[in-house]
């Protein structure tokens, strides 16, 4: 009875050893290995787990990320999710010029009305531009024919420095104006180039 439950014993042993998994890896002179106990000094590279039966590879365990490698995945998350979120952004951003322009026709009438309401803006600061001008200059042959003294002179000069000061206010503000109807004119033809794109690719899509 005492040899039964010994061989018994050294069987299941046997059996377990077979029922354990082996695992190949490369050791430093570029050798496979296969054990059922990895050598710590191998541990952090990757390795194949075998079923000692049959010589299946029934598992591949991937090399653990160095520094760098785990930086560079941070890196490429963060730039997909920039990506996701200026697609959104795009995709917001093209309704929204469905949206307020149905058609090429109404760009161009919102475009327009902007246009002709900074030209108006520039008309009137250019006629004040010419009123004070046309002051200055008056004021300044009076000037030359009756030289003021005392308190007028100051008070003169004075309002000389102002309408100058005038001038060169309402000259920027012209100038500015004009920049305004160039941004106008070019965000105005990128809704229309962006329009003429979104109904292209509608127009393939339905294809």
């Amino acid at each position: 009875m005492r040899w039964f439950w010994l061989l018994l014993g050294c069987v299941s042993t046997v059996h377990a050893e077979m029922d354990s998994t082996i695992k190949c890896w490369t050791n430093e002179e570029g050798v496979r290995e296969c054990g059922s106990v990895m050598p710590p000094q191998y541990s952090g590279q990757g390795y194949k787990e075998v079923n000692p039966e049959t010589g299946v590879i029934i598992n591949e365990v991937s090399a653990e990320k160095t520094a760098a490698e785990i930086q560079k995945l941070k890196e490429e998350e963060v730039a997909e999710v920039a990506k996701q979120a200026a697609i959104e952004a795009q995709q917001q951003a093209d309704q929204t010029l469905l949206d307020n322009f149905p058609s090429v026709d109404d760009i161009d009438i919102a475009r327009d009305a902007k246009l002709l309401s900074v030209a108006t803006a520039i008309k009137v600061a250019s006629e004040r531009i010419s009123d004070y001008q046309r002051n200055l200059i008056d004021t300044k042959n009076a000037m030359a024919q009756n030289p003021p003294q005392g308190e007028d002179l100051k008070r003169i000069d004075i309002y000389i420095n102002q309408l100058e000061g005038q001038i060169k206010k309402t000259q920027a503000i012209v100038v500015q104006k004009k920049q305004e109807q160039d941004n106008i004119t070019k965000e105005y033809q990128e809704y229309k180039r962006r329009f003429f794109q979104i109904r292209n690719n509608a127009h393939v899509l339905q294809k």
